[in-house]
């Protein structure tokens, strides 16, 4: 692809997440004084297992703005993708913004497609994932009775009655 940054994988629990129009998807970005902007979009995806592809409906939205700023100042953008008990947040680098092409073409189409031949979009932005962490409640838990035993743990579990962590 020709990028610069490191690139996390995308697992198939997250590219099946990505791909699901009922998973809840939220994109994090910085307003322009630093503060975080969070937004629902459903329309996030991957096309190929390696780059995550946002459709942007607006070119003034918020959003976008911010997704420009992380271009031109190699600020980081932030996903989480979820439903039901599974999730994931990834870190990710800005890769481009497409106006036109085929990638633009087919994002379009797709919108077209499920909302009527008026809907349009601005552009298409395009994510290398820097990091992935898997954040399901039940991993992280395991993880932190590994690590931490007793930190934040109410004495009368059962598993702490028997001794079955």
């Amino acid at each position: 692809m020709g990028h610069d940054h490191k690139t996390a994988a995308l697992a198939s629990g997250v590219v099946a997440l990505l791909k699901d129009r009922k998973a809840v998807k939220v994109v994090g970005s910085l307003n322009a004084d630093g503060s975080p902007y969070i937004e629902v979009n459903d329309a996030l995806t991957t096309l190929d297992a390696s780059t995550l592809i946002l459709p942007e409906e607006l070119e003034k939205s918020a959003g976008n703005r911010n997704l420009v700023r992380s271009i031109w100042f190699d600020k980081p953008v932030t996903f989480h993708v979820g439903r039901g008990d599974e999730a994931y947040y990834i870190q990710a680098k800005v890769y481009r913004c497409l106006i036109a092409g085929k990638l633009f073409e087919q994002m379009l189409l797709r919108k077209r497609a499920e909302e009527g031949a008026d809907a349009d979009i601005s552009v298409v932005w395009e994510f290398i994932p820097v990091s992935v962490e898997e954040v399901t409640v039940k991993v992280l838990r395991k993880e932190q009775e590994a690590r931490h035993p007793y930190f934040d743990r109410h004495l009368d579990r059962a598993s702490i009655k028997t001794g079955s962590n």
